[in-house]
């Protein structure tokens, strides 16, 4: 009975390290992503708003990456280049002034790691992120001119990618973003600190070299 168990164990291992070594390689694609954009102003001082104030937006955005696979018995591990473009405004009147957050674009290295099961391939993926983004707020003398969020974020996430075919497969992926909040910020004496996040849920088509 012990000699069949293990000679079973052995055949599981042997079929799941066939099935990650089909991830292996250069792959490229498409997806597209529905995105919670979060910004967050902190009075600093308690000056005018006294609190933190947040705006939350949702918008959908395409997106386009390439990346490399390896394996290692089940295991699937490698490293993801994801471009995606935001392209989003947005403004609202806070106590007098007008605050614009703008998001145009991510350029985001993620690290992967996941298990091949059967076609399928559950993930975690983690990295760093460079964002596209600005802010301004327009209050006569107290105002702050537009400037861009200049400090790297991170993300991490986890998904599920299947095979269609021998090089095709479709993927969801769920990651959560966050960049740092600026330095000190001073509009005519009332002074700010900005943090933004971006939440998404994403699908994607693959193309494997």
């Amino acid at each position: 009975m012990k000699k069949h168990l293990l000679l079973a164990s052995a055949s599981l291992l042997i079929a799941q390290g066939a099935m990650a070594s089909e991830w292996d390689g250069l792959y490229a694609g498409l997806g597209v992503s529905q995105n919670r954009l979060n910004t967050t102003w902190t009075d600093v001082n308690y000056d005018n708003h006294g609190n933190t104030r947040e705006q939350r937006h949702e918008d959908v955005s395409p997106s386009v990456f390439v990346g490399y696979n390896m394996s290692s018995d089940a295991l699937v591990y490698g490293v993801e280049l994801e471009y995606q473009m935001q392209d989003t405004e947005q403004s609202r009147n806070d106590s007098d002034a007008l605050v614009t957050d703008t998001f145009d674009s991510t350029l985001a290295l993620k690290l992967k790691g996941g298990m091949a099961v059967g076609q399928a391939l559950l993930y975690v993926t983690a990295g760093v992120v460079d964002g596209d983004i600005s802010h301004e707020r327009l209050d006569g003398g107290d105002s702050i001119p537009e400037f861009d969020q200049d400090s790297y974020g991170y993300l991490f996430g986890a998904g599920l990618q299947a095979k269609l075919a021998d090089s095709l497969s479709v993927r969801i992926e769920l990651t959560d973003t966050r960049f740092a909040e600026t330095s000190e910020l001073d509009g005519g004496g009332d002074k700010y600190r900005v943090g933004d996040s971006i939440s998404s849920v994403s699908i994607g088509a693959a193309f494997q070299f």
